[in-house]
């Protein structure tokens, strides 16, 4: 994405990436929620699906700190396998806003695969 498409998306870069300079997607609610309280003091996490094509599975994190799309690949996979970063913004569809409330007395426990 170019800096014109995030800011006509209201979207912002948040540092030069782990695992690759593109689009975040995490594979579970709780890894999202936290990034999106965290990040962005938001109680919304957004529903996509992904065409990831062919993935490639990032060794260690600053491997790909930054960097474009592993040639021979459209898509890198985070060593643990939480989150998965597309170079385009064709490879994303946004399908359902997640509004979530936290409720007292509760955390979230991020799960162990």
């Amino acid at each position: 994405m170019t800096d014109s498409d995030l800011k006509s998306h209201n979207s912002k870069v948040l540092d030069k990436g782990y695992f690759g300079c593109g689009i975040y997607q995490g594979f579970s609610a709780d890894y999202a929620i936290y990034y999106a309280e965290r990040y962005k003091q938001s109680d919304e996490i957004i529903l996509s699906a992904v065409l990831s094509g062919r993935s490639y599975t990032v060794k260690k994190a600053g491997e790909k700190l930054g960097r474009n799309c592993e040639p021979g690949f459209d898509s890198h996979i985070s060593p643990e396998a939480k989150e998965i970063v597309l170079f385009q913004s064709a490879q994303v569809l946004p399908i359902f806003i997640i509004r979530f409330v936290r409720v007292a007395s509760t955390q979230i426990v991020e799960e162990e695969l």
